[in-house]
């Protein structure tokens, strides 16, 4: 049977690189317009980074305006925008975009799916409040990694169907290139011997870059070749910078900040380090194992279903600065083992992570939804597992 392409529409609060942000902006690239015809709606003018390129990959992007702290103006504008539209499917990511967007499917009769991207319990308390009150205007919840899947069941367990659907990401376009690592090592003023050990991340409380700065300035006492780096910004930024240089590491520290970009920065590491205290299923990670960068984490979140500890990564407990200076230092002085536990990373984001597998699992999602509420916009798919 035929069928034609559903038109989804994901509600986000803002479109700057984060990792439900970047989400998007690879669905957009790779979603067959034919299966799904994408858009795109946000509320933060100030957080458009990723908006052109978005836009360059086909799917329209539209930002919904409203006065400051009245969200209610957000409704009355997204309500007309999905009707306007002629939308099948809205698909929300993160609480406060979700209320909006939970509301105006229930005024519209249009369907919602939400992902959370992060265990509920995490979020700030006024969200969990608005997210919980209105968890039941939506029709399934994507859930990102088992202990989200968890936190779910404990916080809302009465509610629509839940699935998991662990994130993915485009492996052909994150893949290894020697040329690249090559020059952008000479850009950082690197030297052949030099051991590059660094991070991708929002400068957010849960990312614990301020242990991160701590377990580099042990490393670099240790291991003189040593060198880091750190990709991204955020609210943190400028108190990063200044523990950074109450640690000394001005000299063998790189901020470089946010990147279009970011797999020069990766080809260019040796180690990737991550220090979080909560996560989902962090996008940048399977990047770095997507290019084969040897992960150093924190077993939290997503991560342990994703890095198998002792082969395609190192784990070690939050907050544990002492065991992941040890892991990283075992592995600075080992080149045979960082290639491979890199190959090993790199192979399992391939096997189980790709943004392929992702998306045909959210479009069988996006049907069962519109199959099970009555809407004709396709043929019917699979029974998915959830519950009720």
């Amino acid at each position: 049977m035929s069928r034609r392409p559903i038109r989804v529409l994901h509600v986000v609060k803002g479109l700057g690189r984060g990792g439900a942000e970047t989400l998007l902006r690879n669905m957009a690239r790779e979603w067959d317009p034919s299966d799904v015809c994408m858009s795109v709606a946000y509320f933060l003018p100030q957080k458009s980074q990723l908006v052109d390129e978005i836009e360059s990959a086909g799917a329209e992007v539209t930002l919904i305006h409203r006065r400051r702290l009245q969200w209610v103006h957000a409704v009355g504008a997204l309500r007309t925008h999905i009707q306007q539209r002629q939308i099948d499917l809205i698909h929300c990511h993160l609480p406060a975009s979700a209320v909006v967007g939970r509301i105006a499917g229930r005024t519209t009769n249009t369907p919602v799916v939400y992902t959370q991207h992060g265990p509920l319990e995490h979020s700030n308390r006024y969200s969990q409040i608005m997210n919980l009150r209105t968890w039941r205007y939506q029709d399934h919840v994507i859930a990102v990694s088992p202990e989200v899947e968890g936190s779910v069941a404990q916080y809302a367990p009465i509610g629509p169907p839940v699935t998991l659907v662990q994130n993915g990401i485009p492996t052909d376009w994150f893949a290894p290139d020697a040329a690249r690592r090559a020059q952008m090592r000479r850009r950082l003023g690197l030297a052949e011997s030099d051991v590059l050990v660094g991070t991708v991340a929002v400068f957010r409380p849960q990312k614990r870059l301020d242990l991160w700065l701590d377990a580099a300035a042990r490393l670099r006492t240790k291991h003189p070749k040593v060198r880091f780096v750190i990709v991204g910004a955020g609210p943190l930024e400028a108190e990063l910078e200044a523990r950074a240089h109450e640690l000394g590491l001005d000299q063998t520290l790189s901020f470089v900040g946010l990147q279009e970009d970011v797999r020069p920065y990766l080809d260019a590491m040796d180690l990737y380090l991550m220090t979080s205290d909560f996560e989902g299923l962090p996008i940048a990670l399977l990047e770095a194992m997507s290019m084969a960068v040897p992960p150093v984490c924190t077993s939290v979140g997503g991560i342990p279903d994703v890095l198998a500890d002792g082969a395609s990564g190192v784990l070690c407990s939050p907050g544990d600065i002492p065991g992941l200076v040890a892991a990283v230092g075992s592995l600075i002085d080992d080149e045979a083992r960082r290639s491979e536990i890199g190959a090993l990373a790199r192979r399992r984001v391939e096997e189980s992570h790709g943004l392929g597998v992702m998306l045909n699992e959210l479009e069988d999602v996006y049907r069962l939804v519109l199959e099970r509420v009555g809407v004709g916009a396709g043929a019917a798919s699979p029974q998915l597992g959830g519950r009720a």
